[in-house]
């Protein structure tokens, strides 16, 4: 029996949600001109890059190592990592793996943004989770707030 060939010519990702345009895009296995990438995926994907480098940064610094030492450990120059960790470059999914094990993290906990959102995307958020609260979940969280800023 022959195996089953196939030739896909582009790809539409536009109607994916983002996260999926942006994982496809990252791990696409076919040439980038050949996907239909929404109209602000440039800005997005310059984004997920800042936040993918923020990240790596932060769980190294938590684990105790410098870009050097990190560096080293992923067989990847310094300044390679630096660019990363800036979000000017992007790496390959063998280094995102290379990089998960020495941080000994999975790697959608280097995807995981949610902490990182901006201010006011926070506080639309907050807000629409209080306005589904109870009378008594407000006034909980009330004393909370109090007690964080007093």
């Amino acid at each position: 029996m022959k195996p089953l060939i196939f030739s896909i010519n582009k790809i539409d990702i536009t109607s994916l949600n983002v996260e999926c345009q942006i994982i496809f895009y990252i791990f696409c296995p076919f040439k980038k001109k050949n996907i239909i990438l929404p109209l602000n995926q440039g800005k997005i994907m310059d984004n997920i890059k800042k936040r993918f480098g923020s990240k790596i940064k932060e769980i190294r610094e938590k684990r105790g190592l410098n870009q050097e030492q990190l560096a080293e450990l992923i067989d990847m120059e310094s300044r390679h990592l630096s660019r990363i960790e800036t979000g000017k470059s992007f790496t390959t999914l063998e280094n995102i793996e290379k990089i998960a094990k020495i941080l000994d993290v999975n790697i959608n906990t280097l995807f995981s943004f949610e902490h990182k959102k901006d201010k006011n995307e926070l506080i639309k958020e907050v807000n629409s989770y209080l306005k589904n609260a109870s009378q008594k979940e407000i006034e909980l969280i009330y004393k909370i707030v109090l007690d964080i800023f007093n």
